[in-house]
């Protein structure tokens, strides 16, 4: 039943309609042949392939009728699309309610008998009929009947085919006219032999006529013969005789269902193997098996058919295309998680080094903090000796910043009679990794000279301006400290323990040890911390 019973599948069925891109196509000779064809089986005047669109129906053949269109209000073929039977008759339109007013009747072209047959997709909607109309009343008999429906048949066919051209836009005009050609002519009809022979050969759609159980060759067109690549002595031979290659073959074997059954096989994309140019090759083909009727009994076969090897061929080559591009996928899939596990490895590790530079940045920042704001002067220097950084008691005292020292040297706040001395002994002391142990004059920013005390611990990696020195075999020895003027030996202590960096078990140590603090101040603003 087609889906146009249903009234709200009639979107649907526009829609499907329109995918077909047939409408407003220009005139086709395989379809008005099919109309002729149907014209000449059922002896009237206009015959139609009519396309039921949204506001009009429009023919894409009409035999005896001038009009390409007539409105969707005036249509036979809208009630025929909708009557859910495969086949609406209206033997005299005059005597029929629904039609009795319409122009169509009452006025040209008179009709007054109708036929229609719905055009069934693959889908079940409906897009149209094959009708046939008579100004007089008229019976159709069981083979008309039986005609007709063979013939929409093949124009559901054409419009299929002529549907996947356009969508694989991979065949040429050629294979639509071929598909076209494979409208069926005569199905089950008695007719003499020397018409049926005639519209045998004048057809353009390959076909040939097998005769009783050994399936003898009583015809062949030429299409046909051109696809078998055989000639015209084929005829009256057996047909395993004239191509002995279709022995065991499904296509073969299924002829004989068609005998005796009388019933039509339908076969698209039939795989099948002959025998061209010495070789066997294979083949795909539409085709259409129908019953030759005589006196109302099966005495043979009719074959038509249309070779759609690239057809198929375009189809497998497009179904390996898409196997291989879903395996792809899989493999990109399984790439794409590896590359979201590995980024979000990437990302917890860019946040712990941003957890752990900012810890640095809070270490160096607090050394930066407590080494401005402690009393003493302090400085760093490189493994060679070079200073890169002084702190802020440095610069109160001197007046001079890590730039201008850089610039202008030590020889800017050391003394005169001191600087060569201490400088060559800071030097051999730094190159020889020992303490560096001193005492000099140090001019402050107000000009005058105050001597300083230091202890200088060598380390390759990070060198001090200070540190500590520690009891070896349990004998204490001194810890020297820089000069920090004013400042009371008890503070003195503490600056020392938290700046050296002197730890709870040292202290514990110092505590416990024979130890005394004393603290000294032999030149003028200038103090150090003995611990002896």
């Amino acid at each position: 039943m087609s889906k146009i019973s249903d009234a709200h599948d009639e979107a649907a069925r526009l829609r499907a309609l329109q995918s077909y891109h047939i409408l407003d196509t220009i005139e086709e000779r395989e379809f008005d042949d099919l109309a002729a064809v149907a014209s000449a089986i059922c002896q009237v005047p206009i015959v139609l392939i009519s396309l039921v669109d949204e506001n009009r129906q429009w023919f894409k053949s009409h035999r005896g009728l001038e009009a390409s269109e007539t409105p969707i209000e005036q249509s036979f073929c809208a009630h025929a699309i909708a009557s859910g039977t495969d086949m609406m008759i209206v033997e005299d339109a005059h005597q029929d309610d629904r039609f009795k007013d319409n122009p169509l009747v009452t006025g040209s072209p008179n009709i007054t008998f109708y036929a229609g047959i719905p055009l069934i997709s693959k889908d079940g909607f409906s897009l149209g009929t094959l009708c046939i109309i008579d100004p007089n009343r008229k019976v159709l008999s069981k083979e008309q009947r039986y005609a007709l429906k063979v013939i929409a048949k093949q124009v559901m066919d054409k419009l299929e085919l002529r549907k996947q051209l356009v969508e694989m836009e991979a065949l040429n005009l050629s294979l639509e006219k071929a598909e076209a050609h494979s409208a069926s002519l005569l199905q089950n009809l008695e007719l003499s032999s020397s018409r049926v022979q005639s519209l045998i050969q004048q057809a353009p759609v390959a076909i040939i006529v097998f005769r009783g159980q050994e399936m003898v060759i009583e015809s062949v067109n030429p299409p046909m013969l051109e696809i078998l690549n055989k000639k015209g002595d084929i005829i009256d031979k057996p047909l395993l005789v004239a191509i002995p290659e279709l022995k065991g073959q499904r296509p073969f074997d299924l002829l004989y269902s068609v005998l005796e059954t009388g019933e039509p096989i339908f076969g698209d994309g039939t795989a099948v193997d002959l025998k061209r140019n010495g070789k066997i090759e294979r083949s795909y083909f539409n085709f259409t098996y129908a019953p030759l009727m005589e006196d109302g009994k099966v005495t043979g076969v009719i074959d038509m058919a249309v070779d759609v090897t690239s057809q198929v061929i375009a189809q497998q080559s497009k179904q390996a295309l898409n196997d291989q591009l879903e395996s792809k996928n899989e493999e990109l899939a399984i790439i794409n998680r590896e590359v979201i596990l590995v980024n979000d490895s990437l990302i917890k590790t860019q946040e712990h080094l941003f957890s752990l530079n900012s810890r640095l940045v809070e270490s160096e920042m607090n050394l930066q903090t407590l080494a401005d704001n402690m009393s003493q002067l302090a400085w760093m220097a490189d493994a060679t000796g070079d200073i890169y950084w002084y702190n802020k008691r440095w610069s109160d005292f001197t007046g001079q910043d890590l730039e201008r020292m850089r610039n202008g040297g030590w020889e800017i706040v050391s003394h005169p009679e001191h600087a060569q001395r201490v400088a060559t002994k800071f030097k051999n002391d730094i190159t020889a990794g020992k303490i560096w142990e001193d005492t000099f004059p140090l001019m402050g920013g107000d000009g005058q000279y105050r001597f300083l005390m230091v202890l200088y611990f060598f380390n390759p990696d990070r060198p001090f301006f200070f540190s500590s020195s520690f009891p070896e075999n349990n004998r204490p020895k001194k810890l020297f400290f820089l000069p920090f003027p004013s400042t009371s030996s008890t503070e003195a202590m503490e600056i020392s323990l938290s700046i050296l960096g002197i730890s709870a078990s040292m202290n514990a140590f110092l505590s416990t040890s024979h130890i005394a603090f004393r603290f000294s101040d032999p030149r003028p603003v200038h103090g150090s911390l003995w611990i002896q």
